[in-house]
């Protein structure tokens, strides 16, 4: 019945106040008297701030530029290099260079260091990706793990897949701008 009612009304009204329900009306308006009450009172406990267009960009760019330095330690271009050109000797430093870095490495990295199998071990690549848990909602990175020619055992997926969970400083970063 009440599908049958709101298919053949074109406009619906709720007053909460019954001296404010319109006195004329014909059978294409629902008129529906409700009751004003909030029994959630707020808990914010704060103000509404009203900020200009100016002081939003201002914000924007300021937070665009702290993720910029934060990211890679503010190159990434070098990072993604020295990455593309680390030999097989050089994994432990690798894995520390990434780790130190982390948790603000970008996609771009992540993926390179999935990608360097040659140079990565599987323990050390994990450490790096849990260290990151950007890496785990990543579409990118996990696309590189999954197309290993070694593929992770299924126990350091759920490592790096732990990450879901937990946001990193340069995802707030991004939450914060969006």
């Amino acid at each position: 019945h009440f599908n049958d009612i709101f298919s053949k009304i074109d406009i619906i009204s709720y007053f909460s106040e019954p001296e404010n329900v319109p006195i004329y009306y014909n059978k294409k308006v629902g008129v529906f008297v409700t009751r004003a009450i909030n029994l959630c009172p707020s808990h914010l406990g704060g103000s509404i701030v009203n900020l200009t267009a100016s002081q939003i960009d201002n914000q924007i760019t300021a937070k665009t530029a702290s993720l910029n330095s934060l990211l890679d330690g503010g190159n990434t271009e070098a990072l993604v290099e020295i990455v593309e050109n680390a030999e097989n000797e050089e994994a432990l430093k690798l894995r520390n260079k990434l780790l130190a870095e982390s948790p603000d490495l970008s996609e771009l990295v992540l993926s390179e260091a999935g990608a360097s199998e040659d140079v990565l071990p599987s323990l050390m690549l994990t450490q790096v990706m849990e260290n990151n848990p950007q890496a785990a909602k990543s579409n990118s990175v996990r696309e590189t793990l999954e197309n290993r020619e070694n593929p992770l055992p299924d126990y350091l997926k759920n490592r790096i897949d732990s990450g879901i969970t937990r946001l990193s400083p340069v995802e707030e970063i991004r939450f914060d701008i969006s």
